[in-house]
């Protein structure tokens, strides 16, 4: 008899379980759609470009509409101007980018103005030009189970990063990280950022996160973006990592740095790079 009732309650629990599995769709107040700016203005000038497109709603899964109809420009304290035109490859997949003429680049310490013209709304940012630690080596050595992991594929390498990072100044980075002169993240949704208070006085054989195959080219990226920069990127993986749980918070966009509205953001850095061929 006991063993007959604790089976009834099982039963009871399991269906309970089932019956309670139900989806629940959030109810998110809706906005109409919203210019989305993405902008990087750098000292290398094949790494600066502007993106435009228009926000879609949560629940949407279509991919957000470019908008190739903006006039953009950045600007400089010295009265500068730097006209960005659209697409100027013609291609398809390059609707929505503006880039500027052909190797025009910032400077170190100078403060940028970004300005968009569309729809009859200027949207206006600013940022300035931090300086960049160097890069000074890249060590690519055989795989030790554990260190990225607990197992390696077969004949799997790994890239060490050495670099400086400046003792009397509040620094902030960003690193984007290559395979092949793909940038590569050990997960989808990752960001790279961190601060001087974590990096310490140098970086000192960081491991890339990701495994590299012999004759691969490894090359790392390592900007030094401003502490707003650095606070939109904390903001921005919390958001895209957000698994929309019972106890989570609602959605939100992540704080921007552009007037009017608008969504993205406008990121000024300057850049330092290193690259290796894994042998």
């Amino acid at each position: 008899m006991k063993g007959g009732r604790l089976n009834i309650v099982l039963i009871g629990l399991v269906i309970g379980l089932v019956a309670c599995d139900e989806v629940i769709e959030l109810d998110i107040e809706q906005t109409p759609p919203r210019i989305v700016i993405e902008g990087q203005w750098t000292n290398v000038p094949a790494n600066n470009f502007v993106k435009i497109s228009q926000s879609v709603s949560f629940y949407d899964d279509r991919a957000p509409d470019r908008v190739a109809g903006a006039e953009v420009s950045i600007l400089d304290e010295k009265g500068n101007v730097v006209v960005f035109q659209h697409n100027p490859f013609g291609s398809t997949d390059s609707i929505g980018f503006y880039l500027p003429p052909k190797g025009v680049r910032g400077v170190v310490g100078d403060r940028y103005f970004l300005q968009v013209d569309y729809g009859g709304v200027t949207y206006r940012s600013e940022d300035v030009m931090m300086a960049v630690g160097q890069i000074d080596s890249l060590q690519a050595v055989r795989s030790v189970p554990g260190l990225i992991g607990q197992s390696a594929p077969e004949d799997a390498y790994i890239v060490k990063v050495y670099a400086r990072e400046p003792r009397e100044t509040e620094d902030f980075y960003l690193m984007r990280f290559y395979k092949n002169n793909v940038v590569t993240r050990a997960y989808e949704n990752d960001i790279y950022i961190a601060d001087d208070t974590a990096l310490g006085e140098a970086i000192n054989g960081v491991p890339i996160p990701f495994f590299y195959n012999q004759s691969d080219t490894a090359k790392v990226e390592m900007y030094g973006i401003t502490r707003q920069a650095y606070a939109y990127y904390l903001d921005l993986q919390f958001v895209i990592n957000n698994d929309g749980g019972m106890f989570g918070p609602p959605p939100a966009n992540p704080v921007t740095n552009i007037d009017n509205d608008a969504l993205g953001f406008f990121l000024v850095a300057a850049v330092t790079e290193k690259s290796i061929v894994v042998q």
